[in-house]
């Protein structure tokens, strides 16, 4: 029983050393048919899925870009089919781009820009009465009033000359030009008293306490002026009363888009008395945190409105702060035929962002969770969603435009409320800016064919993770001066009152903006050194850092891209290199039958006439099918005789050295020289069989003549047929050395499986010495120290034991 279990424990060790060999078989023994499927399944003309339209799966391949079928790694740069794929998905998206950048510059107008600073020019540029200052260095509520009664009034009706004597009754037109739509309206928040607490020692002195502006401090209430003011001026209305005013940040704080407004009148006198009244009666006071004066204009000229609000912040530390806006908008799009063009863009823009969505979720069904680990998926998304939102607020803008407009034409003693709409359109305005930045930022991504491109995009890929550990160590250091900077010089410099404006005036700096005698000023010991120390830190060190990394990785890239055969991923210019010699050779072709066809007119039948059966047995020598020479003779053959007349054969003539100089044309790019060109034959002629074959630019030698000499294109064309064959040879010789190669390998695999079976086979048969169980362990030793040396890598190969 015990030889038994040693015989099956025998032949168990043989059987798992042949399944070892088996798994280690290379490749290169797969069968030739499935060789063949799989590489039919590979390949992009085969039966498997290929790219773009060149493989399977239906017509609407052919729109699919590369990437929603195969990735760039799974193509080889000199597949020709990846290449007409990607130069197509490139073709596309710039139509893409191309619309969107119509899209993005439709809403604009060259006349904004004049437009806006017209009519801020009219306001903020005037000084106020008796005095050189104007609305942006007002101080005081007293020089806020002094604003009002005459720059804002005379702005308002600038139209009207001596508006306050001559014209006070005039309707408000502005520069003859700009309407103002409604009237104007001021607006102001207010704080309610005691909403701050005074210090202890004060509060039997001081009995009123007004705290700075919050939405938990907001008066909401009404109140009364100075004789007893009343009126909706003097009533607290919420946002939704005054047709969504809209919240405002200025630079104290954050306002709501209620509170007190007063209406100006359609003409400067009333709207003077009402200002007078205001005035008058207090209708500001300390309670007062800001006011803002709303008006929209229209310019029917260029067709765009301007928004304006001119704001005064009334800070609890006393003082103005102002503050202004002016938006120039086109709220009214399709007014004139380029409107309507654009328009038409916007409904192909749409229709393209359908065609990419429709891509993406095909990749994400593709790739699943691999789909989040791109980056450049990340961009596509989010410019399709900046898309889609453009969308939906351009079909709102139209209504809303519409309502505010009918509304206006209701009553226009009101205050028309653009503000609002003017902000989510400047909102839109700023999306569709980022959606073209992203757009033309995705360019980089079709740019594969180049190679300069690809290494610039490997460096920054290369050098990720070191930017990353620079730039923790760059923003410790930057933060912690900017930190410094605000503590120290942030009562004193302006450039330095917060983190926010420090952290913008330390970037400045390294720009080169800076204002060291400021920082001096503040003080004199410790800013020359913080300047100084910043300047060692972040220029000498940090920056040279930066630099050095990115050099560092550029170097590397370019040294794998020329020593280590690195390419660009798409070989674009060999593709046309081949699609261009695969044009010129077919002209050559059809150049070299026109010659045929008129040598052999010339070689057979007599002076004046051409027979069928001469004409056919030439132009057989040649090559030609007995159909192509048929319809060939039958075209000029108009009687059907089978004999050319002398009419017909100059006919024939004619129009086949018209065809020859066209082709000649083709080929060079320009037409041929008036010598070069014979006009007149005799014919049958030696003379005209000689101008023939000297200008035979044939891409093939099928004339029967053998003794005349090559002509240059001839030559040409055979040397890139040479060359195209070499290549093709030397493709088959490496092809041949590999399979060689492997052959060389199996050899040696079976003369190693060989040996390896000899020494087993002599371990079996050798005679058990002592106890069969100490026999049957020192077997399973041995084979096992054979199994280690198989597996072993530093086991000879092809070496056997000589027994």
């Amino acid at each position: 029983m015990s030889g038994n279990a040693l015989k099956s424990d025998s032949q168990q060790a043989i059987r798992d050393l042949e399944e070892r060999e088996n798994a280690s078989i290379p490749d290169a023994e797969v069968s030739p048919a499935a060789a063949d499927a799989e590489a039919d399944a590979e390949s992009p003309t085969g039966n498997g899925k290929g790219v773009g339209c060149y493989g399977g799966g239906g017509w609407w391949r052919c729109l699919v870009p590369a990437k929603a079928n195969e990735s760039d790694e799974a193509a080889s740069p000199d597949d020709e089919n990846h290449v007409k794929a990607t130069l197509r998905e490139l073709v596309i998206y710039c139509c893409f781009l191309v619309l969107m950048t119509v899209v993005a510059f439709g809403t604009k107008n060259i006349s904004m820009y004049n437009f806006t600073q017209s009519i801020s020019g009219l306001f903020l540029k005037v000084p106020i009465s008796n005095g050189t200052k104007l609305f942006a260095e007002i101080n005081s509520i007293q020089e806020w009033w002094s604003f009002v009664n005459r720059p804002l009034l005379d702005g308002l009706f600038s139209s009207s000359g001596n508006l306050s004597a001559a014209n006070a009754t005039a309707r408000s037109t502005i520069y003859y030009e700009t309407v103002l739509l409604g009237v104007a309206q001021i607006r102001q928040v207010r704080v309610g008293n005691r909403t701050c607490k005074v210090a202890k020692p004060f509060r039997g002195v001081i009995g009123w306490c007004h705290g700075p502006y919050s939405a938990d401090n907001a008066h909401r209430g009404a109140f009364q002026g100075r004789g007893g003011g009343s009126g909706m001026a003097w009533v607290y209305q919420n946002e939704a009363h005054l047709d969504g005013s809209g919240s405002y940040s200025g630079a104290v704080a954050t306002y709501e888009g209620g509170g007190y407004r007063a209406l100006l009148q359609p003409t400067w006198a009333a709207s003077e008395q009402t200002l007078r009244n205001l005035f008058d009666s207090l209708w500001l006071d300390r309670s007062t945190r800001a006011v803002f004066i709303d008006f929209t204009m229209y310019n029917p000229n260029v067709n765009l409105f301007c928004v304006a609000r001119l704001v005064a912040e009334l800070p609890a530390t006393g003082g103005v702060v102002p503050s202004w806006e002016f938006r120039s908008l086109k709220l009214l799009r399709y007014v004139e035929p380029f409107d309507y063009f654009v328009a038409a863009c916007e409904c192909g823009l749409l229709l393209m962002c359908i065609y990419y969505t429709v891509l993406e979720v095909l990749e994400i069904r593709r790739q699943r969770m691999a789909y989040l680990k791109v980056l450049s998926n990340y961009l596509d998304v989010a410019l399709l969603i900046v898309c889609y939102v453009c969308a939906g607020f351009n079909i709102y803008r139209i209504a809303a435009v519409s309502n505010k407009l009918h509304q206006l034409l209701v009553d226009s003693l009101d205050c028309p409320n653009f503000y609002s709409l003017s902000y989510w359109q400047t909102c839109f305005n700023h999306a569709v800016a980022i959606a073209v930045f992203l757009a033309w930022i995705k360019v980089f991504k079709y740019v594969r064919f180049s190679r300069t491109l690809t290494m610039l995009s490997a460096t920054l890929g290369s050098c990720a993770k070191d930017l990353v550990a620079f730039c923790i160590i760059f923003f410790i250091i930057f933060f912690a001066f900017a930190l410094l900077g605000t503590l120290v010089f942030g009562t004193q410099v302006d450039d330095f009152q917060n983190f926010q404006q420090a952290v913008f005036t330390l970037f400045r700096i390294i720009l080169g903006d800076v204002n060291f005698y400021k920082i001096q000023q503040a003080n004199r010991l410790i800013g020359p050194v913080y300047f100084l120390l910043y300047v060692f830190f972040v220029f000498f060190i940090l920056l040279n850092m930066f630099l050095a990394i990115i050099n560092e990785k550029f170097g590397e890239v370019k040294a794998d891209n020329e020593f280590g055969g690195g390419h660009a991923r798409i070989d674009v210019a060999r593709f046309l290199r081949r699609r261009a010699d695969r044009l010129m050779d077919k002209l050559a072709v059809r150049r070299q039958k026109v010659l045929d066809i008129q040598r052999a007119v010339l070689q057979c039948g007599d002076e004046a006439t051409v027979n069928f059966e001469g004409w056919r047995n030439q132009l057989r020598q040649r090559g030609f099918a007995d159909a192509e020479i048929e319809a060939l003779f039958a075209k000029y053959d108009a009687d059907g005789d089978q004999v050319l007349s002398a009419a017909e054969r100059m006919q024939m003539r004619r129009d086949l050295e018209g065809e020859k100089m066209k082709l000649d044309r083709e080929i060079t790019g320009a037409a041929p020289a008036p010598d070069q060109v014979e006009t007149s034959f005799e014919v049958g002629s030696d003379a005209a069989c000689s101008v023939l074959d000297e200008d035979a630019g044939a891409p093939g030698l099928r004339s029967g003549f053998r003794g005349e000499p090559a002509s240059r294109d001839e030559l040409a064309f055979l040397t890139r047929r040479v060359d195209r064959l070499e290549g093709r040879v030397g493709g088959a010789l490496n092809s041949i050395d590999r399979v060689l190669m492997t052959l060389e390998r199996l050899e040696r695999l079976r003369l190693e499986h060989r040996t390896s079976l000899y020494r087993m086979l002599k371990l079996v048969r050798a005679p058990l010495s002592g106890s069969p169980e100490v026999s049957r362990l020192n077997l399973m030793e041995q084979l096992q120290q054979e199994l280690r040396q198989w597996d072993s890598p530093a086991a000879g190969v092809g070496k056997p034991e000589q027994q």
